[in-house]
């Protein structure tokens, strides 16, 4: 049975709004000195199953989640790769803060991408807004006098509890109109306290409903415009990443968190094998020639995921530059392909350095069984679910099916 759960307070949530008019690089390099302490808190904010104020603090104090606003808006107008370096950095202290952060990053450049009356409504102080988006299943809008009727019950609401903000799906039935996407304010929706998880636990994604909660026209816009190039942003904002469609941004955010958690993860193992000793011999388990064919496919599943990454990035930017059509169906499906390979691959990294860690990797207090829990839990996302993508970009690619237009992932 659940229960409801409270948030932060207004206050803690005020402090949360991000640093205005950082660039992109000053960003990532703040988010480098923040790993040590990520990494310190990690136990922590697995039991408090949320980001710890400290932390939310430190991320606003570095101008994390100013990094994809537009500089109209105060924001460091980022593009892919400071996203993905911002993504990936963070992962490497601690996957559930990577996680939380990036969709917090993520949600303002979804806001970024309404129509300008709602801009200035959620932007109106100048900062970042920090919002939870459910983008999964929709619930059902009521046309009333100036907008809708809002009621439905949502699942993994990540960053809900650092909110200001919340997105939802919405159909309404009686006029045809929707996917849409609506906006509330946090005091309109009910938290209920269901995120007890193994892996990914210190995310705070708990279950969110809303009951028959008002939203007005210029806070909900169509789905297939908010996806797509000619999102409402894309007019009010001269950075290229506002007409990128909206896959473009989100299918990284996944596998930069997958590749650096392999990369911190491939240089503890190369640590371990030089303080772990090997039996019988009793010297550096590294001396031994298994230690060192397993430390070497390793590092090649991790070169593999990187290159593959820096890959999809190049032709990503690539294709938005040189044409303002959409991409063809066989590129988006490489595209899609890319991701989960990056994703697999990484995993297979961490995995084949975890076979050959012993038991004592596995100790309560280990960072590294908690980054082993997190990185089963990220490849369990719906998005990347193995035999659904292979199953989808087969049967698109062999003309059984139709890609449906400006889908998100």
């Amino acid at each position: 049975m659940s229960s409801t759960h409270t948030a932060e307070t207004p206050e803690a949530r005020g402090a949360a709004r991000g640093v205005v008019g950082v660039d992109a690089e000053t960003i990532i390099e703040n988010t480098r000195r923040l790993v040590p302490r990520l990494r310190e808190r990690l136990s922590r904010t697995e039991q408090l199953r949320r980001l710890p104020d400290e932390t939310v603090k430190e991320l606003t104090e570095a101008g994390v989640f100013s990094l994809l606003l537009p500089r109209s808006l105060g924001g460091a107008g980022g593009g892919i790769r400071d996203f993905v370096e911002v993504v990936r950095t963070l992962a490497r202290g601690h996957l559930s803060v990577a996680w939380t952060t990036a969709f917090l990053m993520e949600h303002n450049y979804m806001l970024a991408r309404f129509p300008a009356e709602t801009q200035r409504e959620v932007f109106r102080d100048g900062r970042p807004a920090l919002m939870a988006a459910l983008i999964h299943l929709p619930g059902e809008a009521v046309s009333v006098d100036g907008g809708y009727r809002i009621t439905g019950s949502f699942r993994y609401a990540s960053g809900i509890m650092h909110a200001d903000w919340v997105a939802i799906f919405a159909w309404d039935q009686s006029s045809g109109r929707g996917p849409m996407v609506c906006i509330l304010p946090r005091a309109d929706v009910e938290v209920s306290d269901t995120w007890f998880m193994s892996g990914m636990g210190g995310t705070g994604s708990h279950d969110v409903k809303v009951e028959d909660r008002f939203v007005p026209e210029h806070r909900t816009v169509d789905l297939e415009v908010w996806a797509s190039r000619q999102n409402p942003g894309a007019d009010l904002h001269p950075e290229p990443t506002y007409s990128y469609s909206l896959a473009d941004i989100l299918g990284f955010m996944l596998p930069a968190m997958a590749v650096g958690a392999a990369e911190v993860m491939l240089e503890e193992y190369r640590d371990r094998l030089e303080t772990r000793r090997a039996p019988h011999s009793f010297g550096p388990i590294g001396d031994t020639v298994g230690a060192q064919m397993r430390y070497t496919r390793a590092l090649a599943e991790l070169r593999m995921a990187q290159a593959a990454m820096e890959h999809t990035i190049e032709t990503t930017i690539a294709a938005n530059e040189r044409s303002a059509e959409n991409w063809s169906t066989e590129a988006r499906m490489e595209f899609t392909l890319m991701m989960m390979s990056v994703i697999n691959k990484a995993a297979e990294s961490i995995e084949i350095g975890i076979r050959g860690s012993g038991s004592s990797i596995f100790k309560s207090d280990s960072p590294t069984q908690a980054f082993w829990r997190d990185i089963e839990v990220l490849r369990s996302h719906w998005a990347i679910d193995e035999d659904a993508v292979l199953a989808r970009v087969g049967s698109i690619l062999l003309g059984r099916a139709t890609a449906p237009p400006n889908a998100i992932f």
